[in-house]
């Protein structure tokens, strides 16, 4: 997940960023001296109007650009208000999760009858805009989790044990493109801290930094509800393993977004980026423990939809060719 958050990313924040301040500052003609003043009476709709003004200026044609403009809008208020610039009708918002006072619900039906926009999603696969709100958002979840409660506090409070577990198993699978029923074969002596090494399914792999550090305070956590006969790495509030159903993690990922997001496309999104740098398939399919059609799926994708991937894959078969050498 590191390579997401790569210079091409920053790009994104940046145009989004610049053009919320066209808004304010060209059409609302907001300035230095007013801005302040404005920002403490900001609202969803204004926010509604800034969003129109950056379909319509930058020309934006997918509901994925529309979603990741509304992430990144709210993480912007959530840092200036650690500025101490007020915008409290606008923070209120975010914490709300349903109705008309609802940052996340107005600006998602916003979204969803904008006839510019196409649909969301291809072949059940995120994009990389969408990944990266998923993973600010869990990033987001599991920090304020952390903060909120002590270890004490989360043995009495199931919701918030469960939270915190589902929000890592989001990253987790969004890194790895794991089967959700394989994760209970990972237990907890398969992860060395001091190498950042995690053991899984026969593979040696190396952790993305965050996701390490946070799984190392969830295990901290852990440690207060395990039975200490059941070593599985992800286990429920009650001490036993995960549900090789993934119910529970369905029901966290319906607040996540519009509402839409899937398991599977977490995992095919996954795939189609060990795809994109030539991970072998057999490969994939060990790791992930997937079955053929999702790799499939994964694979159609990333060869229509990435020229520079069709041409090495075709070199690479060409090259391949018993005579290739004798031409």
């Amino acid at each position: 997940m590191e390579e997401i958050t790569s210079q091409r990313t920053k790009d994104s924040y940046i145009k989004k960023i610049t053009s919320f301040y066209d808004f304010l500052t060209k059409q609302n003609k907001i300035s230095n001296e007013t801005y302040k003043n404005y920002f403490a009476g900001i609202d969803i709709d204004v926010i509604e109007q800034a969003l129109d003004y950056y379909i319509k200026n930058q020309n934006i044609e997918s509901e994925s650009a529309a979603y990741h403009y509304k992430s990144v809008i709210r993480m912007y208020f959530d840092y200036i208000q650690n500025l101490g610039i007020v915008a409290d009708n606008l923070i209120k918002s975010f914490s709300i999760k349903s109705g008309i006072n609802s940052y996340s619900e107005r600006i998602n039906l916003k979204i969803k009858n904008d006839s510019r926009l196409k649909e969301r999603m291809s072949n059940g696969i995120i994009t990389k805009d969408e990944a990266i709100d998923i993973i600010d958002q869990c990033d987001r979840n599991i920090k304020n989790l952390i903060e909120k409660d002590n270890f004490l506090n989360f043995k009495k409070r199931a919701d918030d044990y469960t939270n915190l577990l589902g929000n890592i198993i989001i990253k987790f699978i969004l890194f790895t493109g794991c089967k959700y029923s394989a994760l209970n074969s990972i237990r907890v002596n398969d992860l060395n801290f001091d190498t950042n090494i995690l053991n899984i399914n026969g593979y040696e792999i190396t952790l993305p930094k965050n996701l390490s550090l946070q799984i190392r305070q969830y295990i901290r956590i852990r440690t207060d509800f395990c039975n200490k006969n059941n070593q599985s790495l992800f286990i429920k509030q009650n001490g036993e393993e995960i549900d090789y159903t993934n119910s529970f993690l369905s029901n966290i990922l319906s607040y996540f977004r519009d509402g839409n997001i899937q398991v599977t496309m977490l995992i095919k999104f996954a795939i189609v980026q060990m795809i994109s740098v030539d991970i072998n398939k057999d490969v994939i399919k060990s790791f992930t423990k997937n079955s053929d059609d999702i790799y499939t799926d994964c694979f159609n994708y990333v060869y229509e939809n990435d020229s520079a991937f069709r041409n090495r894959y075709l070199n690479s078969k060409l090259r391949s060719m018993e005579w290739y050498d004798r031409l």
